[in-house]
């Protein structure tokens, strides 16, 4: 998956912000379990 998309990312999930931030932050250590969960589902 390529990480060069933006300098910055929002993740949203049900309306709500879960994470904002540099991609190599979101990707690399997402703390909320909504954002793991989609990570994995990418990787499929």
């Amino acid at each position: 998956m390529s990480r060069k998309v933006s300098d910055r990312l929002v993740f949203m999930h049900a309306g709500r912000i879960h994470e904002i931030g540099p991609p190599e932050q979101v990707f690399g250590n997402p703390p909320a379990a909504e954002l793991k969960q989609f990570l994995s589902a990418l990787k499929d």
